[in-house]
């Protein structure tokens, strides 16, 4: 087997999954095209040596439908010759796409690609699809199919976790995030233009938390697992890596 090699890792800022979300104006094609170039200029990739672009998103839906790996290659204005690939694995596609690249290149398939993932929910919100298992709840129960928050909720049920423990979490989450952005941990953010003012900054991370204000939040499953859970923040989010083989 060929030995693989993660050459860079870069995302885009994490911004609210709102229309008034700092990203919302780009398209996903626009934001995926940025972060291929960035990635380009710091590796100096040669284009030809690129083999395939895999990326993981889960509504594959408008303006991420038709093979958005592919749309958005051709988008960047890169060779035509660049294949694409788009895979669904829900909340893990995105590292199924880094998995996949790093497979091929073992296998010695493939001697450069591209793998991340998009997931622009200010423009393609949560179950735009429509998906059956989704939106019809006794459907996706009779499959012991559940939404990502609804799944939590009732592992949280089961297992006598408190809504105070997940609220810990929670908090020291945001801490960890506060303290990492100030001391400029961040590294792998592309700052991203085409917008009013460049974003190089999570949007997500809420400084002014406290547990008292946690503790007043509603839980946002409660009707599905009737526990109390952690309150969720849905964030957009464009990552890309590149693998490859040296020789």
């Amino acid at each position: 087997m060929t030995d693989a090699y993660i050459f860079d890792a870069i995302r885009s800022p994490r911004t609210k999954a709102r229309e008034t979300g700092g990203l919302h104006s780009l398209t996903p094609s626009e934001l995926l095209a940025q972060l291929y170039h960035a990635l380009a200029s710091r590796t100096e990739l040669d284009l030809n040596h690129l083999s395939e672009i895999i990326l993981g998103c889960v509504t594959q839906y408008a303006e991420q439908a038709a093979n958005i790996a592919k749309t958005s290659v051709l988008h960047a204005g890169w060779p035509a010759s660049i294949a694409g690939m788009t895979i669904n694995r829900f909340c893990s596609s995105s590292i199924d796409a880094i998995a996949l690249a790093g497979l091929k290149v073992a296998a010695g398939q493939s001697a450069a690609l591209i793998a991340g993932g998009v997931e622009m929910m200010s423009r393609i919100p949560l179950l735009a699809d429509r998906a059956r298992v989704f939106a019809d709840l006794d459907f996706g129960a009779s499959h012991r199919i559940l939404l990502m928050g609804a799944g939590a909720d009732l592992i949280a049920t089961r297992h006598g976790i408190s809504r105070a423990e997940c609220d810990e979490v929670a908090y020291r989450s945001h801490q960890n995030a506060i303290r990492a952005q100030n001391e400029g941990r961040f590294t792998s953010i592309i700052p991203i233009t085409g917008l009013q003012a460049p974003i190089s900054k999570d949007e997500c991370i809420r400084p002014s938390l406290s547990p008292q204000r946690l503790a007043e939040m509603p839980p946002a499953f409660d009707e599905l697992g009737k526990a109390g859970s952690d309150a969720i923040q849905l964030a957009e989010l464009v990552c890309d890596q590149l693998h490859g083989s040296v020789h």
